[in-house]
């Protein structure tokens, strides 16, 4: 799917120059936004997912491996973009642990309703 350059703009300006990323959410809206960033800003790098499942730590899900917070500094995160349901709560937690673990990443909380409405306007172009 083609991609607007204007929708690349927005996801460049939302990531604020960070290349390097981890997704707090490994479940189905998570999921998704690797291929949408590899799409569409193929100089951001996904290193991961982080997720608060202890049974899916230390595995992999779509080739990505999936870990807690304190994987953020050895994959040498830039920023992490929350995708799940409880995103408030989650990233008002990674911000305090970025206080706690004296951490320099970013907390994005809107890249998932980003590409809600690239899928959207994707459909609208189909029908």
């Amino acid at each position: 799917m083609a991609v607007h350059p204007v929708e690349a703009s927005h996801v460049r300006g939302l990531l604020g120059g960070a290349t390097r990323l981890a997704l707090y959410g490994a479940g189905g809206k998570g999921r998704t936004l690797p291929r949408f960033l590899r799409e569409t800003v193929p100089e951001c790098e996904v290193a991961g997912f982080l997720d608060s499942d202890p049974a899916l730590r230390g595995r992999r899900v779509d080739g990505l491996p999936v870990a807690g917070p304190e994987a953020l500094e050895a994959w040498g995160i830039q920023a992490v973009a929350v995708s799940t349901y409880a995103k408030h709560a989650v990233a008002s937690a990674l911000r305090q642990f970025r206080r706690e673990s004296g951490g320099s990443f970013a907390v994005l909380t809107g890249l998932d309703e980003l590409h809600s409405a690239h899928c959207f306007a994707a459909l609208r172009e189909l029908l």
